[in-house]
């Protein structure tokens, strides 16, 4: 076993070659500033297959999770808009819309993620799903957040709505 009873606590034994998912997912989303276009997505892919979900579900409470648990979840939310914004890039919307739409179900509070997927479906020829998720972000804002929608989400919609087409950086996360 990995794991070692020593005296009331436990820890992993690792031998050599072994990894930790979390580790090797945080490595992965740690992407370089000077990595080019294709080894950017390397690592995102790598460290989106090496996510494993919610770190340590079984302990929801644990104070002594809370930490790294933040940490996985906040790099998780960033690989997600990262991983969205390059496939969007190299001109693969769907692939885009799917983590685009995952990352609306973490946090569906975030405008510039409903507007980043508003630009995707439209960019996709997507235009009736684009115009629903306007509705959307409006719905969770004013429920949730007691607001309306940015000058700037309400300016997509309209350029939506009359099929203009969206500047080519329609598509940034402020992450």
């Amino acid at each position: 076993s990995v794991v070692r009873a020593e005296g009331e606590s436990y820890r992993l034994a690792l031998r050599d070659g072994d990894t930790v998912d979390v580790a090797e997912f945080l490595m992965l989303a740690d992407v370089p500033a000077g990595a080019d276009g294709h080894e950017r997505l390397s690592r995102l892919l790598g460290a989106e297959r090496a996510y494993a979900g919610p770190l340590y579900p079984e302990w929801p409470y644990a104070e002594w999770a809370e930490g790294r648990r933040r940490e996985v979840d906040s790099t998780y939310a960033r690989l997600l808009g990262s991983l969205a914004a390059t496939l969007m890039e190299s001109g693969r919307s769907s692939e885009a819309i799917r983590r685009l739409e995952q990352l609306a179900v973490l946090e569906p509070e975030r405008e510039d993620v409903h507007r980043s997927l508003m630009s995707a479906y439209a960019r996709a020829g997507e235009r009736a799903l684009a115009l629903r998720q306007y509705h959307a972000c409006r719905t969770v804002l004013r429920r949730e957040l007691g607001i309306e929608a940015s000058a700037e989400t309400r300016a997509t919609y309209q350029r939506i709505l009359e099929d203009e087409p969206l500047p080519s950086d329609a598509v940034v996360l402020r992450i």
